[in-house]
């Protein structure tokens, strides 16, 4: 039997969401990275803004370190970052007691994307009490393993019209597209 996905009601220390990640395809890896029992939930949504919405209704003790500028610390709502979200107004800031932008400084143009090494550092750098959700963009496109480089990619043009539009200019020197 499926269950329903409730992560507010589980008992949990540190979330980690693989941001499109097929249970299909996980269920044959995670083995070989982690240990314990794998168990099959039903997301509350199709894409990260309709999960965002159904999964956080609430103003959460958790930290979010992100490396998906949806989730940002800036109070950009979802509808502001993508016109798939157009009426979506959930804001991270008013669901989450501390987020961590790993986008904003983790990009690398080698790999066009947020290397998982840079969550994992901004992790480790950030611990505290709280309860703490970890999204990696994997395997969620552009995908680690293909060797081109996109200067008009998904996730440039993502982090660039959040920064153009919303983050105080005296901070744009901090981006390294």
């Amino acid at each position: 039997m499926i269950i329903e996905q409730n992560i507010n009601e589980e008992d949990w220390d540190n979330l980690i969401i693989l941001d499109a990640c097929r249970f299909d395809f996980f269920k044959k890896v995670y083995k070989d990275y982690l240990d314990g029992k794998l168990e099959k939930r039903i997301s509350k949504g199709s894409n990260t803004g309709e999960w965002l919405v159904k999964t956080f209704p609430n103003k959460y003790d958790y930290t979010y370190v992100s490396a998906s500028p949806y989730i940002n610390s800036y109070g950009v709502p979802l509808n502001k970052c993508s016109s798939a979200y157009r009426s979506f107004f959930w804001n991270a800031i008013e669901h989450f007691s501390k987020i961590i932008d790993v986008w904003e400084f983790g990009y690398t143009k080698e790999f066009d994307t947020i290397h998982p090494r840079e969550v994992n550092i901004a992790y480790l750098s950030n611990k505290d009490n709280n309860k703490t959700i970890i999204h990696y963009m994997q395997p969620h496109q552009p995908y680690l393993s293909y060797k081109g480089i996109f200067e008009n990619s998904y996730m440039v043009k993502l982090i660039k019209s959040i920064y153009l539009k919303f983050v105080p200019k005296k901070t744009l020197k901090l981006i390294k597209l």
